[in-house]
């Protein structure tokens, strides 16, 4: 059962990065080379000078669609 959760939310990470992937600005974070994530938690950072749009704007254009986003914290490595 727990195979067939994390199976299922790697699929719609898969499905997130091909619809969002090829716009310049938005990154996901990918897995390392050996490593396999669990998708518990899809995170993505854009940059707010290449898409000319504040993060919380988008989150709050989700959210009228019931999409949940919210900020995350900042990555340890930075």
């Amino acid at each position: 059962m727990l195979d067939e959760g994390v199976k299922a939310r790697c699929t719609i990470f898969d499905r997130y990065v091909q619809a969002l992937g090829d716009i310049e600005g938005v990154h996901f974070m990918l897995e390392l080379e050996g490593t396999m994530s669990n998708r518990w938690l899809i995170t993505l950072t854009i940059d707010q000078k290449a898409l000319s749009v504040a993060p919380m704007d988008i989150i709050n254009a989700l959210a009228e669609e019931n999409i949940e986003a919210r900020p995350v914290w900042k990555p340890l490595h930075l």
